[in-house]
């Protein structure tokens, strides 16, 4: 069986119907043209090199399917390595600053980012899915795809560089928050959470920064007045700024409990059981946090 993700759950049909899916495999051919247009990879003729394999993950969000090609970073002996993303305290923040300047707050999203960064300093073979994959043929990546131990700190290295080019400072209290500064008064401030990307400030640094950020990168999505970023809705009035996360709180299901799950309230938990009780109600809360 071949597992589809879904908002809701998932949906399983055999690995013959999804290739058959017209939708799924339009999904694929622009997930494919991405790795063309951004010059993920070249041919190269297999003669036995290692390879790093990969598969699909086909999702399906508010009735739309997107496919994503991933690479298996686990088999390639490569220490990983995460990025940072910026924090609630940090987003609060931004918001604090945006709506006492009587700024207003926008966001952006990247597409495929990873595929965007700066090309990769090794070599790595991927050998592609079979229903790409030419006979004898493998790709060298020359840019970090999904699933590579090192691909999210790429694209974090590589947007921070061009923010720190073009007259941006990385915050010394988050290091997901870039500030602008002119003649040592304040003109904006940058939030990046992987793709996603909050920001705010002066017509000067939105022409300037911003707008060298949406020719410099494919931008999906430019988002202000009312949106959601991470979760949070954000509603924008002259000199003020609402957030809430009723949507997510409102997401949360009920958790039946089986009845090997149910214990009398008079017993004592012991340490493994406290342990997985607390990492099922933070998995819920963080993201109210």
């Amino acid at each position: 069986k071949a597992v589809v993700s879904t908002q809701s759950g998932h949906y399983a049909g055999s690995h013959a119907l999804l290739r058959e899916d017209p939708d799924i495999q339009a999904a694929k051919e622009c997930e494919i043209q991405k790795f063309r247009d951004f010059g993920v990879y070249e041919e190269v003729k297999d003669t036995g090199q290692s390879t790093v394999s990969s598969r699909w993950i086909i999702t399906k969000n508010s009735g739309k399917i997107k496919a994503r090609l991933v690479a298996r970073g686990f088999e390639e002996k490569y220490p990983r390595s995460d990025a940072p993303t910026i924090n609630k305290t940090s987003l609060r923040l931004i918001f604090t600053i945006a709506a006492s300047e009587r700024w207003e707050v926008e966001s952006l999203d990247i597409t495929a980012a990873f595929l965007q960064a700066e090309e990769i300093n090794r070599e790595v073979f991927l050998k592609p899915p079979a229903d790409v994959r030419k006979n004898g043929i493998i790709w060298k990546l020359k840019k970090p795809v999904y699933g590579l131990g090192d691909a999210a700190r790429s694209w974090y290295k590589t947007l921070r560089c061009f923010l720190q080019e073009n007259g941006c400072t990385v915050s010394q209290l988050d290091k997901c928050i870039y500030v602008n500064r002119r003649g040592g008064k304040l003109q904006g401030i940058i939030g990046t959470h992987v793709d996603d990307v909050l920001y705010t400030g002066t017509p000067a640094f939105l022409r300037d920064v911003v707008g060298k950020i949406q020719r410099n990168f494919k931008v999906s999505r430019i988002s202000a007045g009312v949106f959601t970023y991470l979760g949070w809705k954000v509603k924008q009035e002259p000199g003020r700024i609402y957030i809430d996360q009723r949507g997510y709180g409102e997401s949360i299901k009920t958790m039946e409990l089986s009845s090997a799950d149910k214990v009398d309230p008079e017993t004592q938990l012991d340490e493994t059981e406290k342990k997985e009780k607390s990492t099922d109600c933070d998995s819920a809360l963080i993201p109210l946090l």
